[in-house]
């Protein structure tokens, strides 16, 4: 004997149907089985999504790792322990919200149409949760993290960022620039001695020309020999400016600023060589990479006049050479 589920009365063990208050058993065990299934089912899809949200973030945290930035690795990986739990609990609202707001019935154009519904009411709003649950905590660290930097090193596009472009920028420069300065002088001095003796033939000219007594008309360009020595120098008066990259080139503000002037662009050729012996020399090149990024984002990136960016960039070479 067992107990009707409806009006507890004893009944037969194998009766379908209660003859006191004619409840059909058997459907009731059905629904009874049904909603056990459907609840261990929809834990089963919370879990899933929690071990795929947190394998997400447990890649990040390792590529992080692998770039030698171990704080912002803790961080993700926190997250992703976290995730672990939250994303089946959002789900387990998500199916919440399905058992309330699933229709009765449903109107389909065929028998897809009618498929994609039962889909999408089965695991639809488990599945929205959950992506909303890993969309906010995402937003969460990338305010505590540079995560934009961890998901461009982690899938390649590490170009597109603008302190990796100044990066590579820097880096390419070597020693082989240096030279290119020292000459520079050289050649100015050469320029100018061009323009020194530009008016000798006319001085001369002016100097041989008072010799015969019978042509005074020589004495107007004797005038106009001073006028060309007084001009003449100005012409090759030009600096040139050089940076560890090509500055007509040069499209962010910190770009133009290198830029701006002989110290700045000067700073930052010594400042690329530095950094080209310090990770030649390094034990932890991808440790080194991360801080050089990090300096640049925090204290270079931050400087908005000259002074600022030489005291940024004397500093920066005096760590590396120390290190």
């Amino acid at each position: 004997m067992k107990k009707c589920p409806f009006c507890s009365e004893d009944i037969q063990d194998a009766a379908i149907r209660c003859k006191h208050c004619g409840a059909d058993i058997a459907a009731a065990e059905a629904a009874a089985a049904e909603a056990d299934f459907e609840k261990a089912f929809g834990w089963g899809l919370g879990v899933f999504f929690g071990i795929v949200g947190a394998a997400i973030f447990g890649f990040l945290a390792y590529q992080a790792f692998l770039a030698g930035d171990k704080g912002t690795a803790i961080v993700i990986g926190g997250f992703a322990v976290a995730f672990m739990v939250a994303g089946p609990l959002a789900s387990r609202i998500g199916d919440a919200f399905r058992q309330f707001a699933m229709p009765d019935y449903v109107f389909a154009r065929g028998a897809a149409d009618l498929a994609a519904q039962k889909a999408f009411w089965q695991f639809g709003p488990q599945a929205i949760a959950a992506v909303a649950a890993f969309c906010i905590m995402a937003v969460g660290l990338s305010k505590l993290v540079p995560l934009e930097d961890v998901v461009n090193t982690a899938f390649g596009s590490g170009a597109t960022m603008k302190e990796q472009v100044a990066e590579v920028q820097n880096e390419p420069a070597s020693p082989a620039a240096a030279p290119v300065q020292e000459d520079k002088p050289s050649d100015q001095v050469a320029a100018q001695q061009q323009a020194v003796t530009v008016p000798n033939p006319s001085l001369q000219a002016a100097v041989q020309e008072p010799a015969i007594p019978a042509a005074p008309a020589p004495a107007p360009e004797a005038k106009d020999a001073p006028a060309i020595a007084a001009t003449a120098p100005a012409a090759p008066e030009k600096t040139v400016i050089e940076a560890s990259f090509d500055c007509s080139k040069a499209a962010s503000k910190i770009e133009k600023l290198i830029c701006s002037s002989p110290q700045t662009a000067d700073a930052d050729k010594r400042l690329a060589a530095t950094y080209s012996a310090a990770k030649a020399k390094s034990a932890d090149v991808n440790s080194l990479k991360a801080q050089q990024v990090e300096w640049m984002k925090q204290e270079r990136n931050a400087c908005t006049d000259s002074a600022c960016l030489l005291k940024a960039v004397d500093d920066r070479i005096q760590k590396l050479s120390a290190s």
